[in-house]
């Protein structure tokens, strides 16, 4: 089984104790399998790997044995893994009857496209998908390199040309003893990869010898390796780099015996053809010599482990001088890549000519079903800014017009996509209403561009995609706009049949809304989670409601009473929970299923009076206050008191977003000491040292913050805690991480920061850890 902690690339499938390493930033060491499946002989083979995992531990790392098994590339395996891997090395085929191939680069694709194959990952296979993983460290007995007589046959292992182009560093005991040692340096040299000896002499080692007669760069500890990998990571450098460990001394003796070995085996492959075998030619040779001098296997053993764990060693002392040297310093909002791709993609479509649906929705790729749906507005927004006089002056001035991609759901998607990618690919899926016409296929692209998946936006040729253009002073001050919304208002029953269809089974885990749905379609969103929770008879999926703006926030309390009247005479409606809100007897089973309803909600100040106030009007507010404890005095005036009670409309919390002084949370719950309903909440001040000096995106940062929430309900609801059971611990560290991301957002030019993913991404991960009572995770 994968973890579902760390779900980092969609063909990558780790291990549990890969992942639990990779949140909390330990160091992880990539370990090869050809050497299983190909090089050595069972049960030599499962011993020796488990040897490799267990030097790697020992020197405080985190081991990624790297395998296809499945149709799937796995990092990490789980020890019945190794077992059936070593079953593949068993020389009469007794123990198994999977096929086995072995896997450089050009076979991944093609082994993980038949999953009854077992593939056992070569030096350059291994190193691509340690590179997906994340992992900059490998281990290994021997690379590949330059076959003797390769003038004639041109048979250079992919290894040099993988370390040429993939930045991992490779720890063996130099190249194999079978191939030539002075060629294959002078082709490391022309691929620019650098090479060092652990020999203090610098002399390279030559496998099961230490000594080869070539001499390199010498290092001569961990900590020297990690200097060269740091120094060249800094550099950006797309190359790997190749450490040279001679094998440990006392094995060393063995050496020239096992030398006139290889030697008789090379002849005797050049005279049966194996020598011109191609990838064959390496596991035969392997088993001759171990045929012609049984020590070879001991000594193979031995430099392979140890290579393991010098690796290790230096991964412990690279994340040391990560430790020291990456400050963290809050960053300006400098987009990245994808960012400026974007960014050119918005920029450059300015054709108006007609535009078909697949334009649109883009190449179609079958995803996986979401785990989270964000429901509501996606929109281009055009923002033009010039001076006063320009605003009012009745022509044309010159300024500065910027298109971007925005909507508030849209923008909610963005944020968690972004927080999730380490966790989960293709986690979230935006569904929006836009039109058949260029400025959604802008939106489509900028979309894919920032990672997100467009296969949710809902296309009708009745209307145009939303847009708001924004007229801004030289200040930066708002002097109005136009929104074109038509999109957003349209709410015949064919729109809301086809959101229906897509909340029902399995339904999502996780559903954010904008305020920019009407109450018809909140409606049908209401009913199909309603549904499927009156079956489980629990909540089954985690909600979060923003409000977007004080006219539309009260939409959703419009959308619960239509819900409420349908159903107030249904039989079937279930009491979840004991707090009620009837005003007349405290028992309205209603109230009951609506506060189970609805997870979050993330209004301003002004949108929690106008919430307030709608549920006042429609009935549902007073509830029952006699029977519930306040526990919290009121110290944030009516704004504190109306979230209080409106918190019993939710099974989570509101919370609600004070600007500058922070998030108010308000929740319900029951006392620990005797059941009572209780009311609970406070002020989380935004956390000081990522506080920006500047505010520049006051709206995207609260989507961003709402988006951060969706991301951790996510998280929560997939490792099998729904968050109404959170605690204030839980409650602490997700407000701190969305805060986080809210302050990065503020001082972002973007709609939603760039830099989430890289600088958040490891938090929302411990996140998931906390939620499996990992005592190492907390939040930095």
């Amino acid at each position: 089984m994968f973890s579902k902690l760390l779900r980092i690339h969609p063909s990558l499938g780790l291990s549990y104790a890969t992942s639990r390493g990779a949140a909390l930033s330990k160091p992880l060491v990539a370990l090869e399998s050809t050497i299983i499946t190909h090089g050595l002989p069972y049960p030599a083979n499962v011993e020796t790997a488990k040897a490799c995992e267990e030097a790697v531990r020992d020197a405080g790392a985190v081991p990624a044995t790297i395998a296809l098994l499945d149709g799937f590339a796995n990092v990490g395996l789980a020890p019945r893994q190794l077992e059936r891997l070593a079953a593949c090395g068993d020389r009469d085929g007794s123990k198994t009857k999977e096929e086995v191939v072995k896997a450089g680069r050009r076979d991944l694709a093609a082994v993980l496209a038949r999953p009854d194959v077992i593939g056992g990952t070569t030096v350059s296979g291994t190193m691509v998908l340690a590179q997906l993983a994340g992992i900059e460290i490998f281990a290994t007995g021997g690379i590949g390199g330059v076959h003797r007589g390769a003038q004639d046959s041109m048979d250079i292992s992919s290894d040099l040309t993988e370390l040429g182009r993939t930045p991992v560093s490779v720890f063996s005991s130099g190249v194999k003893s079978i191939l030539d040692v002075a060629r294959t340096l002078e082709y490391l040299e022309t691929q620019g990869v650098g090479v060092s000896s652990f020999n203090r002499s610098g002399e390279f080692p030559a496998f099961y010898t230490a000594k080869s007669g070539h001499h390199v760069p010498a290092v001569d500890s961990p900590r020297q390796a990690a200097e060269i990998i740091y120094a060249a990571r800094t550099l950006g450098l797309d190359s790997g780099h190749l450490f040279g460990v001679p094998i440990p001394s006392k094995f060393e003796p063995a050496g020239q015996a096992i030398s006139l070995a290889v030697e008789q085996a090379v002849r005797e492959s050049e005279e049966n053809g194996i020598a011109k075998s191609g990838k064959d030619v390496t596991p035969w040779l392997l088993k001759r010599v171990t045929e012609l001098c049984p020590k070879a296997l001991e000594n193979n053993t031995a430099l392979v482990v140890n290579n393991a764990k010098v690796a290790a060693q230096t991964a412990v002392e690279l994340q040391k001088i990560r430790a020291d040297r990456d400050t963290k310093i809050y960053p300006s909002a400098v987009p990245d890549k994808a960012t400026q791709k974007a960014t050119s993609i918005i920029e450059s479509a300015t054709d108006t000519a007609q535009i078909n649906a697949s334009s649109v929705t883009g190449p179609q790729r079958k995803l996986p079903r979401a785990g989270t749906l964000v429901i509501g507005a996606a929109a281009l927004d055009v923002t033009a800014q010039g001076s006063k006089d320009a605003i009012s002056s009745g022509t044309t001035y010159p300024g500065r017009v910027i298109t971007s991609p925005g909507g508030v759901a849209r923008n909610m998607a963005e944020a968690a996509t972004r927080l999730l990618r380490t966790y989960e690919y293709h986690a979230v899926q935006l569904i929006a209403p836009v039109g058949e016409d260029a400025a959604a296929v802008t939106l489509r692209q900028a979309m894919e561009a920032s990672f997100m998946r467009a296969d949710g936006l809902r296309i009708s040729k009745r209307v145009r995609t939303p847009s708001v253009v924004l007229n801004l002073d030289e200040s930066g001050d708002l002097h109005g706009g136009i929104a074109d919304t038509e999109a957003l208002e349209e709410s015949d029953a064919d729109t809301s049949s086809r959101l229906a269809a897509r909340l029902s089974s399995p339904i999502p885990l996780t559903i954010g809304l904008d305020a920019n749905l009407q109450e018809e379609a909140l409606s049908k969103v209401v009913d199909s989670v309603y549904g499927v929770q009156t079956k489980r008879r629990s909540p089954a999926t985690a909600v979060l409601y923003e409000p977007t703006s004080v006219a539309k926030a009260p939409r959703l309390i419009g959308a619960l009473h239509k819900i409420k009247e349908k159903y107030k005479n249904d039989p079937n409606v279930r009491h979840i929970d004991v707090i009620a809100m009837s005003a007349e007897d405290g028992k309205d089973p209603i109230g009951c299923w609506l506060r189970n309803w609805t997870t979050f909600m993330t209004p301003n100040e002004s949108e929690v009076a106008a919430i307030h106030s709608e549920a006042y009007k429609l009935g549902l507010l007073p509830w029952n206050a006699d029977k519930v404890v306040f526990r919290s005095p009121i110290v944030h005036g009516e704004v504190e008191k109306k979230a209080q009670e409106l918190s019993a409309l939710v099974s989570g919390a509101i919370l609600v977003k004070m600007g500058s002084k922070g998030v108010l949370v308000a929740r319900s719950g029951l006392d620990s000491d005797n059941y009572e309903p209780m009311i609970l909440s406070r002020l989380c001040p935004p956390p000081t040292r990522v506080t920006p000096d500047t505010e520049l995106n006051t709206t995207g940062a609260g989507d961003t913050f709402a988006g951060a929430m969706l991301a951790l309900c996510h998280v929560s609801m997939q490792e099998g805690f729904h968050p109404r059971l959170w605690d204030s611990v839980h409650w602490d560290m997700a407000i701190e991480i969305a805060q986080r991301a809210a302050a990065l957002t503020l001082d972002s030019a973007q709609a939603v920061s760039p830099l989430l993913e890289s600088h958040l991404g490891q938090e929302v991960l411990k996140f998931g850890l906390f939620l499996r009572g990992d005592p190492e995770a907390s939040i930095h």
